[in-house]
C-alpha cells in the first residue's frame, strides 16, 4: 500500500499515514485500474478487510476498546455497497438478516465515504464542469482514463472564471494586505474568500476539488483553516473535502480547534462514526490535541440526536484517551441533557454519580433550569429545598432561574414574591432579574405594568441592557404596536445601548406581518449602517417576507448578499428559498437549490413538507426523471431515508399514475428493513390492480409477509388496517366535495 501512497496521492508523500489518510488512499485503490494488491503483506490484509469486511459488527451503546473504536469506524465508512438501479448511488446498509442489530443500525449509511472520498462508480476518471458563473457556458466534460491533463485544463478555466466572478462581486474593499489571489481582471480576492469559493464550486469531486485548491496557492495555516469551517457553517460536506485537503498540505498539522470545529460539524451531520474516527486520528498525531472540550462537544451533539445514552457514553471513554472526567465535563454533560428536554434522565444521573462527582451549586443550577424550562416549578422548589440541604445557599443566578422559570409560566405574583424575598435575603435584584418580570409581563400582555417596572429598575440603580430593551420592543411589537418599539430603539441609541441582531428582528417580525417589505428592507440598511452586522436570523426573515410577497428577484438578492457577507445558509434558509420559488413556479431553480442544499450536507433527514411538496408538483407536471434525481441525490449524498421519506415519494408515484416505479422503491424499502405503511400497501395494491399485474403483486405481498414475520407482526391486521385507512380517507373526500 506504501507502494501507491506517493502515486496516487502526491499530497501524501512525506506526511504520516493518519487514519483518515488510509480510508481516502483505500478509495483511490479501489477505483484505479492500475491498482494491485500486493502478495503476503500486512497492507494487503488492510485493504481486503475494509474493502471486503467479512460480516458486519453490531453497533452498541458503549465502546469496549480501541479496536472496536477503529472497527466501528472502518464498517462506517467502508461498508457492503449494494449496487443502485440507475444513478442512485452508494447505498451502504446492514442486511436485514443480522441478529441484535438495532432498528436504527440497520439504516446507517455511508454517507461519511460520500462526504469524504468521492463516488465509488467512479471507476474511471469522469469530472463535468458546470456552466460557470458569469460567462453561463458550459466548460466540457471530462470521462475516461488517462485524461487528467485535460481534467486540469477544464478545471483551470472554470476555475478563473469563477473568480473573475467573485472578484468583480466582492471587490478589493474585502482584501487582506496579505495572502491575496489577485484575478486575471485585476481584482483581489483574500486566502478565505478563494478557498471558501473554490470549495464550494468543486466539492462534489475529490479530484476536481483538490485540484482547484492546488491551483488556488494559498498558504494553509491554522488560522485560515479555522476561517473557512466557520465559514462553511451547516454545510459539512465541504468543510469535509476541505478539512481532508488541508491536512496533506506540508507543513500543515491540523490543530485541536480545528478538530473541534469539524466533530461539531460531522455531530450535526450525526455522522458520529466518523466522529470517533477523527478522535483516533487525533490520538495518534498528537494526544495533546485531545481536550475535556472536545468530548463536551460530542456529548452536546449525542444529546441534540436524543441519543442519552451515547451522550452518558462518552463519560466512559474519555479515560481510553488519556482524558479523565471532571466536575466541569459532568455539569456540561447535564446540561447538554437538560438543554435538550431530558431533563429526568439528567436528574437520574446527578443521583446515580453523586460519589464520583460530588454535588456542587453549578450542578443544582443547571437542574434547576431545566425544571423551570420544562415548566416542572414544583420540582424544582423540590430540588431547590434539597440544594439548601446539601449546604449550598442560592445566589443570584439560582434565584433568577426560578424567576425565569415563572416568567415562562405566567405566574407573575409568585415572580413578584420571590424578588421580595431576594431582596429582605440580602440577595439584591439585578438587571437580569427585572428582565424577567419584564417578559413574564409582555407575555400577558400588561405592557403598561412592563413599562412602569422598566422605570422603577432604572430609579433602582439597575440600568437597563440590551436584553432588557429587546425585550420590551419585542412585547410592543407583538401587539403591533411598532410606533411604541421605534421609539424605545431611538431611546435605546440615546442611552448609548447598541442594538443588537435579536432587537432589529423583533421589529423586523412585525414588519413581516405587516406584510411591508420596503418598510423592513429600510430597517436592513439602517441596522448595517449603524454597524450591526445582520445574522442568518435577519436574512431567513427577509427572505421568508420576499417569497411571501411574490418578489422572487428581491429574495435573490437578498440570497446573494447574504452568501457576499460570508453567511451560510441553513437548513431552514434553504427550506424558506425553496418553498417560495416551488410557489412561483420556478421548479428549475427550487431543484437546484434543493440538491444544493442536499449535496452540502445542510439536510441530513429530509423534510416531509418540501420534499412533499417539491416530488408532487414535479410529478404531476410529469418530470419523472426530474423527480427521480431529487430522489437519487438524496441517497447519493447520505441523506437518511427513513419511512416517511419513502412514504412521501411512492405515494407521490402512485398518486401519478407511476405504479410499477413505486413498486420498485418499495422493494427498495423493505430490502432497508423498513415496513411500508398499511395505507402506502393498500395504494399500491390498488394501483396494481387497475394493472391487472398479478405477479408483481404476490412478488410484493410475499416480501412484505416476511419482514413483518420478521418483526412478530400480524399481515391480516396490516392489511386491514390499511383498508381502514383508505375507507376513511375516501370518505373524507367525498364529504369534503360535496361540502365544496
Amino acid at each position: 500500500m506504501m507502494q501507491y501512497r506517493a502515486s496516487l496521492c502526491p499530497s501524501y508523500e512525506g506526511k504520516p499515514l493518519t487514519l483518515l489518510s488510509i480510508y481516502h488512499i483505500l478509495s483511490l485503490l479501489k477505483s484505479s485500474s492500475h491498482a494491485k494488491p500486493i502478495a503476503n503483506t500486512t497492507d494487503e490484509c488492510c485493504y481486503n478487510s475494509i474493502l471486503n469486511p467479512p460480516s458486519c459488527p453490531t453497533i452498541n451503546d458503549e465502546f469496549s476498546n480501541q479496536h472496536d473504536i477503529q472497527s466501528r469506524a472502518l464498517f462506517s465508512l467502508t461498508g457492503p455497497w449494494k449496487q443502485p438501479r440507475k444513478t442512485c448511488a452508494f447505498q451502504s446498509r446492514y442486511s436485514s438478516n443480522k441478529v441484535g442489530t438495532s432498528q436504527n443500525s440497520k439504516q446507517i449509511t455511508a454517507s461519511f465515504c460520500l462526504i469524504s472520498y468521492g463516488n465509488a462508480e467512479n471507476n474511471r476518471v469522469q469530472a463535468k464542469i458546470a456552466k460557470t458563473e458569469g460567462k453561463g457556458r458550459d466548460l466540457g466534460a471530462v470521462k475516461g482514463e488517462g485524461e487528467d491533463q485535460t481534467m486540469e485544463e477544464n478545471i483551470h478555466q472554470a476555475l478563473d472564471t469563477l473568480i473573475d466572478t467573485k472578484a468583480r462581486k466582492l471587490g478589493s474593499k474585502r482584501a487582506a494586505k496579505k495572502g491575496n489571489f489577485r484575478s486575471s481582471s485585476g481584482e483581489v480576492l483574500t486566502d478565505l474568500e478563494n478557498v471558501y469559493n473554490v470549495t464550494m464550486k468543486f466539492h462534489n469531486n475529490i479530484n476536481m476539488v483538490e485540484m482547484a485548491l492546488d491551483k488556488c496557492g494559498v498558504s494553509v495555516t491554522p488560522e485560515l483553516v479555522v476561517q473557512v469551517l466557520n465559514r462553511c457553517g451547516a454545510a459539512g460536506n465541504p468543510a469535509f473535502r476541505f478539512f481532508i485537503w488541508a491536512g496533506k498540505q506540508p507543513g500543515y498539522i491540523h490543530t485541536n480547534e480545528a478538530y473541534n470545529i469539524m466533530i461539531n460539524i460531522m455531530g450535526r451531520m450525526t455522522q458520529f462514526e466518523t466522529v470517533w474516527a477523527m478522535l483516533e486520528e487525533m490520538r495518534t498525531t498528537d494526544p495533546s490535541l485531545i481536550t475535556p472540550e472536545t468530548f463536551v462537544i460530542m456529548m452536546r451533539r449525542f444529546a441534540a440526536a436524543r441519543m442519552v445514552q451515547k451522550a452518558i457514553g462518552v463519560l466512559d471513554e474519555m479515560p481510553k484517551f488519556g482524558c479523565e472526567p471532571d466536575a466541569h465535563t459532568f455539569c456540561a454533560l447535564l446540561n447538554a441533557l437538560c438543554k435538550h428536554g431530558k431533563v429526568q434522565e439528567a436528574i437520574a444521573l446527578f443521583g446515580d454519580m453523586k460519589i464520583r462527582f460530588p454535588p456542587n451549586l453549578k450542578n443544582y443550577t443547571v437542574l434547576l433550569n431545566g425544571l423551570c424550562t420544562a415548566g416542572r416549578l414544583m420540582e424544582a422548589h423540590s430540588m431547590l429545598d434539597e440544594m439548601v440541604e446539601s449546604g449550598f445557599e442560592p445566589d443570584l443566578v439560582v434565584y433568577n432561574t426560578l424567576l425565569n422559570g415563572y416568567a415562562k409560566a405566567g405566574k407573575i405574583g409568585e415572580a413578584f414574591d420571590l424578588l421580595n424575598e431576594m431582596k429582605n435575603r440580602g440577595c439584591p435584584p439585578n438587571t437580569a432579574s427585572y428582565t424577567n418580570l419584564i417578559h413574564a409581563l409582555c407575555t400577558a400582555e400588561r405592557l403598561e405594568e412592563a413599562s412602569r417596572l422598566f422605570k422603577d429598575m432604572k430609579r433602582n440603580g439597575c440600568f437597563p441592557d440590551v436584553v432588557s430593551y429587546t425585550t420590551l420592543i419585542n412585547g410592543f411589537c407583538k401587539l403591533r404596536k411598532l410606533d411604541q418599539g421605534y421609539q424605545l430603539l431611538d431611546d435605546m441609541v440615546q442611552q448609548r445601548c447598541v442594538p443588537n441582531q435579536l432587537t432589529y428582528s423583533c421589529l423586523l417580525r412585525e414588519h413581516e406581518r405587516r406584510e411591508e417589505l420596503k418598510e423592513a428592507l429600510d430597517l436592513f440598511q439602517e441596522m448595517s449602517e449603524n454597524g450591526c452586522d445582520p445574522d442568518l436570523s435577519i436574512y431567513n426573515i427577509l427572505l421568508r417576507l420576499s417569497c411571501k410577497l411574490g418578489k422572487l428577484n428581491e429574495a435573490s438578492t437578498i440570497w446573494n448578499n447574504m452568501i457576499n457577507n460570508g453567511i451560510s445558509p441553513n437548513l431552514d434558509t434553504y427550506t424558506i428559498f425553496i418553498h417560495g420559488l416551488h410557489n412561483q413556479g420556478n421548479l428549475a431553480d427550487a431543484c437546484k437549490y434543493f440538491k444544493e442544499m442536499v449535496g452540502k450536507g445542510v439536510l441530513p433527514a429530509p423534510q416531509y413538507g418540501t420534499l412533499k411538496a417539491l416530488l408532487n408538483t414535479l410529478l404531476r407536471a410529469g418530470k419523472f426523471e426530474v423527480a427521480a434525481e431529487i430522489w437519487d441525490c438524496m441517497k447519493k449524498h447520505g441523506s437518511h431515508i427513513n419511512i416517511y421519506a419513502y412514504t412521501i415519494w411512492i405515494q407521490a408515484l402512485c398518486s401519478n399514475g407511476q405504479v410499477k416505479e413505486a413498486c420498485s422503491y418499495c422493494a427498495d424499502m423493505i430490502e432497508d428493513g423498513l415496513l411500508p405503511q398499511p395505507s402506502t400497501y393498500q395504494m399500491i395494491m390498488k394501483g396494481l390492480r387497475k394493472l391487472y399485474n398479478r405477479c408483481i403483486a404476490d412478488d410484493l405481498r410475499a416480501r412484505i409477509r416476511k419482514l413483518i414475520s420478521e418483526k412478530n407482526l400480524s399481515f391480516k391486521s396490516f392489511a386491514t388496517q390499511g383498508v381502514r385507512k383508505s375507507t376513511v380517507k375516501r370518505k373524507s373526500r367525498k364529504k369534503g366535495g360535496r361540502t365544496r
